[in-house]
């Protein structure tokens, strides 16, 4: 990880990319002299050789349970619950 000085052209591409996803920002006309001021960007840099990616998903598959948050519907109408054990 490294820190960009605000008076580099990687800073400035980096605010440039950062200042556009925030539009709702307080005085957005003066963010890039306020971070500058009062911020500091960091980079994630890679560090050696990383590995090829994969071709396919690593996802597992979920395992079986007995909660879920969908029901039949039978008429389009949710069927009730199932009572609740003890009750």
């Amino acid at each position: 990880m490294g820190e960009l000085p605000p008076d580099g052209e990687a800073w400035g591409e980096a605010v440039a990319e950062l200042k556009g996803k925030r539009l709702n920002a307080v005085g957005f006309e003066t963010l890039t002299e306020r971070w500058a001021r009062e911020c500091r960007v960091l980079r994630l840099e890679p560090t050696g050789s990383s590995e090829p990616l994969p071709d396919a998903s690593l996802a597992a598959v979920p395992l079986p349970t007995p909660a879920t948050t969908r029901r039949a519907m039978a008429g389009g109408v949710a069927a009730p619950a199932p009572p609740r054990p003890g009750k």
